[in-house]
């Protein structure tokens, strides 16, 4: 196995393994640690029912309120140590089952987790009441005070703190739970043989069904319109609300509604290869991913339980031999300090928050697929912006052109035939204006990223479309041209011909202008780097206010400024994820501005999904106030451990007590994360 991340908070356990692995040898692995394996939803279940905290805390505190009444009450039958026995026992024999087999595992493996500190503690405190009410002369005394209510009310109390943090910590994973419910939905499928509209469920279709979707349904699937518009709401994914039109051969994400409108489909994609499946694993294995923030947290919890019971024993003896206790007082602050101390606190102090963050970012249309960018966005200093499709709408159109040698028409089919092998936007122009062209026969094409793109025919002629860069040392090109065509007579390149060249406009995001202002008082660095030409980007940069600009830079151009950007601070890297992949995969934090089908990009760490770069400011804020929350979880959890231990060892907190309390320390943690939910975030 490798790449094993286990999330605290849900119980999810990914990892890698061979294909000739067996996986009955894992989960049997897993089940000697201590911990069980649901498979399916039908055990889950099961499970639920056969382990539900709600009906062992709810036994737990039927039998534990006698054993804690006889403190206030002086009926003489409470008072009898074989009736607390008799009520005792039953809880401990729970508590042990819940705890104890954890615990039992655990150590077995060398390690020491909070259940470990439970056990040890029930186990004291039950063993030496016992002791003391069946064998006394042991003690010295005829009628030595026993203690079952403290074993009981620490299982009673401990039960109750895990259901309510179970309860919290479903909340925290809420956004994810509503992505999946959205995977399940009726769809009307045309059946092929019959011809028949009937009703399946949508997890039965499968790729090339029809289906018919009608005003107020969502869509089952990723599918192909072909017949019909509609008015589509696409939120989920974007997190903007207003419904766009989508009409025949545009595509439908599953998951979304249509608002108005009826249209027939064609399913393309289903389950994990759906946008809505890749965005849910995404998430899922972001959040499952630890920062090095809680990787430390992991390395302090890792030794936290052995310091926890050398202390809870240097206060038994201490207390007996130096302050002259009773043994059965040295032993009840010795169970207070094995109660108390919570581990698991630290344990939980990231990744709720991690959940919380990134399930409230997957909401707004954001998806963070790296974790540590939380941690990052705290020391960010630079912001470097792409400009065509990043800082443009990237929908470039056709101002003007020009060809020499060959008539317009076949220059026109050359140039259209080279874009359709490039997915650039200034392709995407070419395509759209001149795409219904008879095509050029080319033997290979192939994308030069940075540089343009290159052809071969079949008589060995080279084509080149791209920047006048490219051909500076082959022959002068008329400047003030952003695309040339080029011909090569031979691979020698000593015969190129100018073809032609093409000029293209593109138009500022509206938004621009007023994200890169609020960034910039925000304290940013803002740059823009782009392979276009300089007066171009000069032009885009006087407009939106931007001083510092690179233009006219190759793939390897970019990485070396970014080098050299990078020694000031801490770098993010803003582009349209096409044509950006080197200088993206580079930056310390990497952010794509794209639709929502291009989710699965593996160069970015954050994806703004809605293709807008008003995401981008609530990203940064999104992460700074989930690292603010990290760190007061963190601050909370040492608070926490730092008072109560020592508060506990002198006496000060009963066993009781120090049960609520660390189950309380655990709810306060998670609540503490789920106030990012009601934070408002907004563009300043």
């Amino acid at each position: 196995m490798r790449q094993v991340m286990v999330n605290l908070a849900t119980g999810d356990v990914q990892f890698e393994a061979d294909e000739q692995v067996r996986l009955e040898h894992i989960w049997d692995g897993i089940e000697q640690m201590g911990y069980h394996v649901v498979k399916d939803e039908q055990e889950s279940q099961r499970a639920s029912w056969k382990s539900s905290l709600t009906i062992k805390w709810v036994v737990c505190l039927l039998l534990t309120l006698p054993l804690l009444l006889h403190m206030w009450l002086s009926w003489h039958w409470l008072h009898l140590p074989w009736v607390q026995a008799l009520l005792a026992t039953p809880v401990v024999v729970i508590g042990l089952s819940h705890f104890g087999r954890s615990a039992w595992h655990a150590l077995r493996n060398g390690a020491a987790n909070m259940d470990v500190l439970i056990t040890i503690g029930v186990v004291a405190g039950y063993g030496y009441s016992l002791l003391a009410w069946l064998a006394p002369k042991l003690f010295g005394m005829s009628h030595p005070p026993v203690y079952f209510e403290a074993s009981a009310a620490i299982i009673s109390f401990v039960l109750l703190g895990n259901w309510l943090e179970q309860k919290a910590v479903k909340r925290t994973a809420s956004a994810v739970e509503a992505l999946l419910r959205l995977q399940v939905t009726q769809a009307h499928r045309l059946n092929p043989v019959s011809g028949e509209v009937e009703e399946v469920d949508s997890r039965v279709l499968r790729p090339e069904d029809e289906v018919f979707i009608r005003e107020g349904e969502q869509v089952p699937a990723d599918s192909q319109v072909i017949w019909g518009e509609a008015w589509v709401n696409e939120s989920i994914f974007t997190g903007e609300s207003v419904p766009v039109m989508r009409t025949a051969g545009s595509m439908l994400m599953g998951g979304t509604v249509v608002e108005r409108g009826t249209v027939r489909a064609r399913v393309k994609a289903v389950g994990q290869e759906a946008v809505l499946g890749k965005m849910i694993a995404l998430v899922q294995q972001a959040q499952s991913r630890k920062p090095s923030v809680q990787r430390l947290a992991d390395r302090i919890s890792a030794v936290f339980v052995p310091v926890v019971v050398i202390i809870a024993l240097l206060t038994i003896v201490l207390g007996v031999a130096v302050f002259h206790l009773s043994l059965s007082a040295a032993l009840l602050r010795a169970m207070a300090v094995l109660v108390i101390a919570c581990p698991c606190a630290m344990g939980l102090a990231t990744p709720a928050a991690i959940m919380v963050g990134l399930g409230k970012a997957s909401r707004m249309g954001i998806l963070v697929k790296d974790p540590e960018v939380v941690e990052k966005v705290r020391k960010l200093h630079t912001l470097v912006f792409d400009k065509t499709g990043t800082l443009t709408l990237g929908q470039l159109t056709i101002t003007g052109y020009c060809s020499f040698h060959i008539p317009e028409k076949q220059f026109q089919a050359i140039v259209a035939s080279l874009e359709r092998h490039s997915a650039h936007p200034v392709a995407k122009a070419i395509e759209r204006e001149w795409g219904n062209l008879s095509g050029f026969a080319f033997a290979r094409v192939e994308e030069k990223k940075g540089w343009g793109v290159e052809g071969i025919d079949e008589q060995g002629n080279i084509y080149r479309l791209g920047h006048a860069r490219w051909f500076a040392d082959l022959l002068e090109v008329p400047p003030g041209h952003p695309l040339y065509l080029v011909r090569m007579q031979t691979f020698a390149e000593q015969q190129a011909e100018l073809l032609g060249w093409i000029d293209l406009h593109d138009q500022l995001r509206p938004e621009a202008k007023p994200v890169i202002q609020t960034l910039k008082q925000q304290g940013y660095h803002l740059v823009l780097l782009s392979g276009d030409r300089r007066q171009v980007c000069e032009a885009v940069a006087r407009e939106l206010g931007i001083e510092e600009v690179y233009a006219e830079q190759t793939p390897e151009g970019k990485q070396r400024i970014l080098q050299q950007l990078m020694q000031r601070g801490t770098l993010a890297m803003v582009g349209d994820g096409i044509n950006d992949a080197p200088a993206l995969a580079q930056a310390d934090i990497s952010v794509a501005v794209a639709e929502a089908s291009t989710i699965a990009m593996q160069s970015a760490s954050i994806v703004l999904l809605g293709n807008s770069l008003q995401q981008l400011p609530l990203a940064l804020q999104l992460a700074r106030l989930t690292y603010q929350t990290i760190r007061e979880n963190l601050l909370w959890a040492l608070a926490y451990n730092l008072v109560a231990i020592p508060a506990a060892a002198v006496g000060a907190l009963s066993p009781i007590i120090a049960a609520f309390s660390m189950g309380f320390s655990d709810l306060v943690l998670v609540i503490n994360s789920l106030r990012l939910y009601a934070r408002k975030i907004r563009l300043a």
